[in-house]
């Protein structure tokens, strides 16, 4: 696919990048320029949050120093829940982190790591405005094998989200790499949904390609080509 931006109100260098892999279409999209999430937590920290086998987060705003999930550990989100942490956010559990139906998230994560593998996100609600990710952290990982429902704005990072399924909602990122058979699908609701700190860019064009469409792009276009 190809997208356009403009940045509202500061002015951002953005460049797309567009090329053929057998047997998927991967896309690099880059902007640069100075642009930050402000991170002001209202209460303090109560420490690390550590994962067990089932951890339930309920509706509230919540502090954390460092957010942890591993080997077997879950969490589940139910009701309206709002996250800081400050340093890092480590999610590799083996079961999916779940948004129940009804609820929403929303992480203001103000450190340089941030990532979620592992199982995954499953968000029930299936409204991509009901899991939200803002980060200022330049290390961002993301993977899993369930469908992704939710967005993510990380302006400082470069974000590879890896695995076999579909993407519903929106990236914003320094550099975003999509590859592998999972295909992107871009939610126009959420222009009018997302806060303010994720509508600095706004799309103002989107043109879905098919490969043969993008192989006679790239011969009417200079790109770059990926290396190795």
């Amino acid at each position: 696919f190809v997208m356009s931006f403009v940045d509202q109100p500061n002015s951002f260098d953005f460049s797309i990048k567009v090329w053929a892999q057998r047997p998927a279409l991967a896309t690099y999209s880059k902007f640069t320029g100075s642009n930050t999430i402000e991170y002001n937590p209202p209460i303090p920290s109560s420490g690390d949050f550590v994962a067990g086998t089932s951890s339930v987060i309920t509706g509230g705003t919540y502090h954390f120093t460092n957010f942890t999930a591993k080997n077997m550990a879950s969490v589940t989100f139910k009701g309206d829940v709002i996250v800081y942490v400050d340093k890092s956010v480590s999610y590799a559990g083996t079961t999916a982190m779940k948004v129940a139906p009804d609820s929403s998230v929303v992480f203001y994560h103000g450190g340089d790591s941030f990532s979620l593998t592992g199982g995954g996100v499953i968000n029930e609600t299936q409204e991509p405005s009901k899991f939200r990710i803002l980060t200022q952290a330049t290390n961002v990982k993301f993977s899993g094998n369930s469908e992704f429902h939710g967005c993510v704005y990380a302006p400082k990072a470069s974000l590879d989200p890896s695995g076999t399924t579909d993407i519903f909602g929106s990236f914003v990122a320094r550099e975003i790499k999509i590859v592998g058979t999972a295909v992107f699908h871009y939610d126009e609701a959420l222009s009018r949904q997302s806060p303010d700190s994720m509508k600095r860019l706004k799309k103002v064009s989107w043109r879905q390609l098919s490969v043969a469409q993008a192989i006679a792009t790239l011969k009417a276009v200079k790109v770059a080509t990926p290396t190795n």
